[in-house]
């Protein structure tokens, strides 16, 4: 515990520092021009309205999850046939309002028209659903695909990995919510909530809309898995939205275009130079991007087989599975939804671009950036 202590003094730190420069930053939101603010706000509220994950857990999971297993065990090949909610957002407004935005010739009119057309690539993606052809198109439009090098990473780390088996105390669902209370406390974080849901398809999701960090209530979680979940929820996720406030620009608290990948890739940074990326964890990683990677070619029974065949046991295959057939209506379909491969993706790219603690503190300090967005922030605020 003694490193995630120092790791939230830092924070704190930073934190402090950020709000003592903040009329400083806002002085210089002065030089920014009113169509870029505008712009921004318009952006910030689009944005606000919709999150894609709330629309991709479907409404039978349960269900299906045990007929898939009942099926596996009679020897027979079964996909799972999902149903979702309706989408209750008027896109057409949303859209309408999108394109009011004119985008000129200036880096940060760029950056935001960037946004816009990410923004514009989510609301496609969610009307989507329920034409599986579609939905994969725009998930790859969205979140791309894995590179090679992290495939062969994958690839090369799952044919040595060996499953650890550790003794460690469990702590139930309303524990976690306990202790990651007392970390938002400890970092010095108002604001926020903890609370259960059966809504998130891990064990941990941050709702950056809700400023609230989510805890599956079907989960029982260890203490090293409560180690890390503080380290890449709080210490990224929330401490990056909590940076962007301080920004002149809003939307840097929910996110620019391409974001994630570079704050998933910090997260499992974070975890690893913490000493909390256990090998398990980054196999889970590893075995995101196989799935991603396979999933475009075949059904989600093939994935499944794969994942298990690796070694992860069989909830743990389904989960990741599920994780990158999610919002497929019939997951015998190829394709499904590529965002999974960025935590190692992400992972890889960070590494090699942090050479000191001051690089990943960059990273943190002007919100929910890219890598490629450092050099116009940096020329914006006058640094």
């Amino acid at each position: 515990m003694k490193q995630l202590s120092i790791f939230a003094i830092i924070i704190v730190l930073l934190l402090q520092v950020s709000s003592c420069v903040r009329d400083t930053v806002k002085q210089n939101a002065g030089s920014i021009p009113q169509d870029i603010l505008s712009a921004d706000a318009l952006l910030y509220e689009t944005q606000s309205q919709f999150d894609i994950l709330g629309y991709l857990k479907p409404l039978n999971l349960s269900e299906e999850k045990k007929t898939f297993f009942e099926k596996m065990k009679q020897g027979a090949r079964y996909n799972p046939q999902f149903r979702y909610s309706e989408v209750d957002v008027d896109f057409s407004s949303l859209v309408a309002k999108l394109d009011t935005l004119t985008i000129k010739d200036s880096p940060l009119s760029k950056m935001l028209g960037e946004k816009r057309d990410e923004i514009m690539t989510q609301i496609n993606l969610l009307q989507s659903i329920g034409n599986d052809a579609k939905f994969s198109k725009f998930s790859i439009d969205l979140y791309g695909l894995p590179c090679d090098e992290a495939v062969d990473f994958a690839i090369s780390y799952l044919s040595h990995y060996k499953r650890e088996i550790k003794e460690e105390t469990i702590y139930s669902a309303e524990h976690a919510v306990k202790y990651m209370q007392d970390a938002l406390f400890e970092y010095k974080v108002d604001g926020w909530k903890v609370e259960l849901t059966d809504g998130t398809s891990g064990k941990a999701n941050v709702n950056n809309n809700k400023r609230t960090i989510q805890l599956n209530k079907d989960e029982n979680f260890h203490e090293s898995m409560l180690q890390r979940l503080r380290l890449h929820e709080i210490g990224v996720h929330v401490v990056r939205h909590e940076m962007g406030r301080i920004s002149p620009l809003s939307i840097l608290t929910l996110g620019l275009a391409g974001y994630l990948e570079t704050e998933e890739g910090m997260a499992a940074y974070n975890e690893e130079r913490n000493g909390s990326l256990s090998p398990d964890i980054l196999a889970t990683y590893c075995g995101r991007v196989i799935a991603v990677d396979t999933s475009q070619k075949n059904d989600f029974y093939t994935v499944y087989k794969q994942l298990f065949d690796i070694g992860f046991p069989e909830n743990d295959a389904f989960t990741i599975t599920f994780r990158v057939k999610r919002g497929l209506m019939d997951t015998g379909s190829h394709g499904g939804f590529t965002k999974d491969h960025v935590y190692l993706s992400g992972f890889l790219k960070v590494k090699e671009y942090v050479k000191s603690p001051e690089d990943f503190d960059e990273l943190l300090k002007y919100g929910k950036i890219a890598i490629r967005h450092l050099a116009t922030l940096r020329t914006v605020f006058g640094e």
